[in-house]
């Protein structure tokens, strides 16, 4: 099953949104992105 069309620009703006609240060397989940779970390292 592929990701849906929008998930990567959503997951984006998800991101911008909350990146600055975020601290060094944290790993992020994010809860928004479905059954894909996509984890962010900074």
């Amino acid at each position: 099953m592929s990701e849906p069309f929008l998930e990567p620009i959503l997951r984006y703006l998800r991101l911008q949104r909350v990146i600055s609240h975020i601290p060094k060397n944290s790993v992020v989940l994010d809860v928004g992105c479905g059954s894909w779970a996509t984890y962010i390292c900074f």
